[in-house]
């Protein structure tokens, strides 16, 4: 038997007006997942993973 958690943020720093405008066209995001496992026996194990993401924002294949 086995239980999962996963979480997602995202943010695009467009939104953020105090920054140079090269970084406009990035967004961040980070996902976060939790893994229980617990076998027949009584036995459990937890694993979690951890992803920060830097995308570069396109339209049409030209940057914003």
């Amino acid at each position: 038997m086995w239980t999962e958690y996963d979480f997602s943020a995202a943010y695009n720093l467009a939104a953020m007006d105090s920054l140079p405008e090269w970084l406009s066209p990035l967004s961040l995001s980070a996902q976060y997942g939790i893994l229980q496992s617990v076998a027949g026996d009584g036995n459990s194990s937890l694993s979690d993973q951890l992803r920060l993401i830097l995308n570069q924002l396109t339209t049409k294949g030209a940057d914003l």
